[in-house]
């Protein structure tokens, strides 16, 4: 968790906790009955800013809390699985792509799992309502939104999507507006970052006394 800079990581990680508090036999989260839980996120911020390092601290946090408590829940067998979504489905055969990622959106419906919904570079993979070109892109973005606005599922405190855009202006304003919370993830921006990172750089050749 230190080895990030430039990028604020205190959000990701209080998600990642909270979804650890899921109560596997009511199947619900405590701390979604009381607002304290997002359904969607989306992390603005152009490539190289530390977006899929973000991701990674707090999957991180997320395996560590559920290490804790898994004896606790053995009963229930595997308890979270991470969902990845990228342009390929938009890369799949016309037709298919559609029903391959709404196939992948309907296992977050499973209350006896944690889901770790992760929307890769969301403004590459579907288009703009706008666009005149059609295709899958479109296809995707109707049942991407159809999703994040709850359709399908019930919002139970055991499932995040966390989406990662390079260029915020690119991304349709109806999806953006889909997505409860936006954060700004523009990476490195002050003296104080850039002498972090060069911390983070030299710490093998600190640690080997050079």
């Amino acid at each position: 968790f230190n080895d990030i800079s430039g990028i604020e990581t205190v959000q990701i990680l209080r998600y990642a906790a909270r979804m650890a508090l899921y109560d596997f036999e009511r199947q619900m989260n405590p701390i979604m009955e009381r607002g304290g839980l997002a359904w969607s996120c989306l992390w603005d911020g152009f490539p190289g800013t530390g977006k899929t390092s973000l991701l990674k601290v707090g999957k991180t946090r997320l395996h560590e809390r559920m290490e804790q408590i898994q004896g606790a829940w053995a009963q229930y067998g595997q308890l979270w699985e991470w969902i990845v979504l990228d342009d390929r489905f938009k890369d799949e055969f016309y037709g298919k792509s559609g029903k391959n990622f709404r196939a992948e959106l309907e296992k977050a419906a499973n209350p006896r799992m944690l889901h770790w919904i992760e929307w890769e570079d969301i403004d590459l993979w579907m288009e703009d309502r706008d666009n005149t070109t059609g295709g899958a892109g479109k296809d995707l973005l109707n049942i991407g939104m159809q999703f994040l606005d709850g359709g399908g599922t019930v919002v139970r405190g055991n499932a995040l999507n966390n989406a990662t855009t390079n260029e915020p202006t690119g991304l349709d304003n109806a999806l953006r507006q889909r997505f409860h919370i936006r954060f700004d993830a523009s990476g490195p921006e002050t003296w104080y970052h850039f002498a972090d990172l060069l911390k983070i750089k030299l710490k093998p050749l600190i640690a080997g006394g050079k």
